[in-house]
């Protein structure tokens, strides 16, 4: 599988950010990585960047629990148009196969899918980092699926197996948020019954006809249009 050697900087990030409660600025500054990185319009970052970013963000959060408030900032409009188009795909499955083409691209992470009767089983390794993932990281790239799988389907997803290599400190409340017990072991996973493979999505309920309706409120109008926008774009996707 391709990977990259530098990870265009979103600007989707800064807002994210921002929503967070968490001075970009602290961030940068404990990353040691220039101050107008977020302003710039081709900055990228190397793979030993990409985690300084990413330590960066959990000095600046001051002790909080970033995945968490990862999963209750994150929204369809934080999405990158890529993984916008993903989530357009006719089931979760078809989502994951496109994002794992687009994943080495955008971070210095790769993902394993296995598919069975029994579900489906996401893992998570990453390069140009020694050991394993850092552990907020590690919790919020699993809290990213499980959110979006939410989001898309608009139904209370729960994994049935959540695996980190090293377990967070307030294991109760992440159990609470994924709905399953969290588990050790050699890489962190996440796995999902047949049913969450197979929901539909209801992004695909959404049509180009009625996109200018005087009915749709202001949310179902940003939707729609993203939604355009995507369907376009993952012509493009596998």
């Amino acid at each position: 599988m391709r990977r990259a050697s530098h990870f265009k900087v979103s600007s989707n990030w800064k807002l994210l950010l921002s929503d967070m409660k968490i001075d970009v600025e602290a961030v940068l500054a404990y990353a040691k990585l220039p101050a107008d990185i977020f302003n710039r319009e081709s900055a990228t970052l190397t793979p030993l960047e990409y985690f300084q970013l990413w330590q960066g963000v959990e000095a600046a959060a001051g002790g909080r629990d970033i995945p968490l408030l990862f999963a209750e900032h994150l929204s369809v409009e934080a999405f990158d148009a890529p993984i916008f188009a993903s989530i357009c795909s006719p089931d979760l499955n078809t989502a994951l196969r496109r994002i794992q083409q687009y994943k080495p691209l955008i971070g210095p992470m790769d993902m394993e899918i296995r598919m069975g009767a029994k579900g489906t089983a996401l893992s998570l390794s990453c390069y140009g980092h020694k050991g394993n993932l850092p552990k907020s990281l590690e919790l919020r790239e699993l809290v990213f699926f499980t959110q979006l799988s939410r989001l898309a389907t608009r139904h209370p997803v729960k994994p049935t197996r959540v695996i980190l290599t090293e377990l967070p400190a307030h294991t109760q409340a992440y159990q609470l948020y994924f709905g399953c017990p969290l588990q050790l072991g050699e890489k962190p996973e996440i796995c999902a019954g047949r049913p969450c493979g197979s929901l539909p999505k209801s992004l695909q309920t959404f049509s180009g006809g009625n996109l200018f309706s005087s009915r749709l409120s202001g949310s179902e109008f940003l939707y729609q249009s993203l939604y355009l926008m995507a369907r376009h774009c993952s012509r493009q996707l596998p």
